[in-house]
């Protein structure tokens, strides 16, 4: 997702910026995001100087609080996005934004329904499919399948890919 994001965004051309949420607060995950050139944006509102008109990789270091919870302030980043336009919204972990595994919650739905039309899109990041609603894999335009092991995820995939053959054949076929 980084290598997309950082082909698809230049780090200080044109109008598009990709807004990457973590939700998880990896360190490894950080520092990659800082060595592909993404700065924090609470760094990003303070430390930009006006006379560079735009750095367009920033990442939201997004974590509970006692007053709302991972999904609400990405959801609410997320409607940002879509207010601001020409954005690339990345998602790492797309679970975490979403009420349940059954719903996107509002702005992610939205997102999906009308991203098109406002110049936002996204990627979104997951290594437990078997947790993302139907909609948001349906849905997409592309989906990456890497290899997937447990087993209700496998099941899951083939519902809606029936051809998914998982690299090196299924765990529990013996």
């Amino acid at each position: 997702a980084t290598v997309l994001a950082c082909s698809l965004i230049p780090l200080d051309e044109g109008d598009w910026q990709c807004w990457w949420l973590d939700t998880k607060g990896d360190l490894k995950d950080l520092q990659r995001l800082r060595d592909w050139g993404f700065i924090n944006v609470n760094s990003y509102r303070r430390d930009i100087p006006k006379k560079i008109k735009q750095h367009n990789r920033i990442f939201f270091p997004i974590r509970e609080t006692p007053n709302a919870t991972v999904g609400a302030q990405s959801q609410q980043v997320i409607k940002d996005a879509m207010r601001r336009r020409k954005v690339l919204v990345v998602v790492d972990e797309y679970w975490h934004v979403l009420p349940n595994a059954k719903n996107a919650g509002k702005n992610l739905g939205n997102l999906f329904r009308t991203g098109r039309g406002t110049n936002t899109g996204i990627i979104g990041c997951t290594q437990e499919p078997v947790w993302i609603p139907r909609q948001l894999l349906s849905q997409a335009t592309h989906d990456f399948l890497f290899d997937l092991t447990y087993f209700p995820d496998l099941k899951y995939i083939k519902t809606l890919y029936n051809d998914y053959i998982r690299p090196g054949g299924d765990p529990n076929a013996d």
